[in-house]
């Protein structure tokens, strides 16, 4: 809370998901860390902690046979858990209002501006028009801010999906005198935004180049094998 850049994420997550256990902060408040015990911890990694809950991912430079031999010698043996899992559909945008603002006494204002993505989410078959739309709204907010206005330090846009829905998100980090153009100028850029041949290009180049480079870190490519078993069960 501290943050003012991750203050916004969590204040655009408690608005937008309210009621919804999405729209709560993931790493809790002070009553409730406070309020943990041992035997929560214990209960919950009994639950959840298990292998008919769990993905193993592998990736890098290691044979697949001595990878299943040693997956199969480390937790093949690991107990099942018997608990039912809760079942919780999907959040949808049920702030009443359209505007949430927190005030500090602090230099820089952090806006975000987010749109339903109506059903479009991570499993989605649409999720790559999704991807473009976004990149075309970041690159638009980025020159806009950045390099047109000279008013921001940082500004773009990025998506926020779930598995079958979510929201697109236009960001911008101001100077507290240049809040009020900003806002005007975000408002502006969202609504009228022009999409011609040249942006789409654009952004459809920045996109394949992102997913090109993240598939060739391990890493990333072992977070996207995961997140296919999650979203789609691929």
């Amino acid at each position: 809370q501290d943050i003012p850049s991750q203050q916004r994420h969590n204040l655009l997550r408690e608005h937008i998901w309210k009621g919804h256990p999405l729209g709560q902060n993931p790493v809790g408040t002070t009553e409730s860390i406070q309020a943990i015990t041992q035997q929560d911890l214990i209960s919950y990694h009994s639950r959840f902690f298990s292998p008919n809950n769990s993905i193993l991912v592998v990736t890098g430079n290691i044979d697949r046979s001595k990878a299943l031999d040693l997956a199969w010698q480390n937790m093949g043996d690991l107990p099942t858990s018997v608990q039912k899992h809760n079942i919780v559909g999907a959040p949808n945008y049920l702030a009443t209002s359209r505007v949430n603002i927190e005030e500090r006494n602090i230099n820089q204002t952090h806006l975000l501006m987010a749109f339903s993505s109506k059903g479009i989410g991570r499993s989605s078959a649409k999720l790559p028009e999704a991807q473009i739309l976004t990149r075309v709204i970041s690159n638009h907010i980025f020159h806009r801010f950045v390099y047109e206005l000279g008013i921001s330090y940082a500004a773009g846009g990025y998506s926020w999906l779930l598995r079958s829905n979510g929201c697109l998100v236009a960001s911008a980090e101001v100077k507290g005198d240049n809040t009020e153009e900003a806002v005007n100028r975000l408002v502006e850029g969202i609504s009228q935004l022009d999409i011609d041949e040249q942006k789409l290009e654009e952004a459809k180049a920045g996109v394949l180049s992102d997913t090109f480079l993240n598939l060739a870190d391990t890493d990333d490519y072992a977070q996207f094998i995961g997140e296919q078993q999650l979203f789609t069960n691929a």
